[in-house]
């Protein structure tokens, strides 16, 4: 007779990188992206920023000095806000589930995928 034991196990996740490598890469992945969006979405608050610099003269005349610097500071700090809540997030988490569980798609080329990342 065969041993439950073994067949109920949970395949072990392997990866080229090493066994402690498949542990860290849930989180390393999500974290390294979330990294990288904020510098780029820092550079959308900056480009949002500028654009309102050079358009200055006209709005001014019509929302004042401290209209324009409320405008700029809710515009910038909202561009970031917004990208960060609907894009950094889901991604972050759609990417820690994927590799939190084993075989999310149940699809060869996902096992196959994972053994390299």
């Amino acid at each position: 007779m065969k041993d439950k034991t073994k067949t109920q196990e949970k395949p072990e996740k392997r990866s080229i990188w090493g066994n402690s490598w498949a542990n860290m890469r849930k989180w390393v992945y999500p974290a390294w992206l979330a990294y990288e969006l904020s510098f780029r979405f820092a550079d959308y608050a900056n480009s949002v920023h500028n654009f309102l610099e050079r358009s200055k003269p006209g709005i001014s005349e019509t929302i004042g000095d401290f209209g324009f610097q409320a405008l700029d500071a809710i515009a910038t700090h909202g561009t970031f806000a917004g990208c960060t809540l609907y894009l950094t997030l889901p991604a972050g988490l759609a990417l820690y589930e994927f590799f939190n569980q084993d075989n999310l798609t149940h699809s060869k080329f996902e096992r196959r995928l994972k053994k390299y990342l």
